[in-house]
């Protein structure tokens, strides 16, 4: 059995990630980072984007995720969408809804600032540190979704002020408790496969 073509491909589905002639260029340099970049991504596909560093996969990703143009200004030209829509026809919360990104550092990325506080790399994930995680992550959840995401949506798109905080809202709350519930479960597991320290004994 053969592999579809590109045809064959785009009959059966649109591409979830697009890009068309697209180039980027941040305010504060003088050469674009991306310049005519040209490839689709379908439902299904793991696509692996590997260059040196400043080669633009950064930039790259943020366009991906939002931060470009949401946070980071530059000129775009050409066109790029995220599940058929273009940055113009959906807004920060929209975006975030279906895309996220894994940093390399996706300790400090999941757990963040709670992180130092925990020993889990030593094997020691009690109730105490249970009830921190979750209190930072709760925090951490209404400040993105409640204060951060409407307040750009506002300011940057114009949204209704009402619509975007209720969004908000139910937001934080169905993150904090999917992070509660998911990453107090994978922190317990995670410390299981520490070994505690002392627990080595001089025979």
């Amino acid at each position: 059995m053969g592999m579809d073509g590109p045809g064959e491909r785009m009959q059966k589905n649109a591409p979830i990630i697009s890009f068309h002639n697209f180039s980027f260029q941040y305010f504060s340099q003088k050469e674009p980072t991306l310049l005519d970049i040209d490839f689709e991504i379908y439902p299904g596909e793991k696509i692996l984007i590997v260059g040196p560093s400043g080669s633009g996969k950064s930039t790259l990703a943020h366009c991906i995720n939002g931060l470009i143009p949401y946070a980071y200004k530059g000129t775009i030209t050409g066109t790029m969408t995220v599940d058929g829509k273009t940055p113009e026809e959906s807004s920060l919360f929209e975006r975030s809804r279906k895309v996220g990104t894994v940093l390399q550092d996706s300790d400090s990325q999941f757990v963040g600032l709670t992180y130092p506080r925990l020993k889990v790399d030593e094997g020691v994930f009690g109730w105490k540190d249970v009830l921190t995680f979750n209190i930072f992550q709760i925090l951490a959840n209404v400040a993105a979704w409640i204060v951060v995401a409407p307040v750009l949506d506002i300011v940057v798109y114009g949204e209704p002020a009402n619509l975007v905080f209720t969004q908000g809202a139910v937001a934080a709350l169905w993150n904090a408790i999917s992070m509660g519930v998911i990453g107090t479960l994978l922190l317990f597991l995670y410390s299981k496969t520490r070994a505690g320290k002392g627990t080595l004994s001089k025979e």
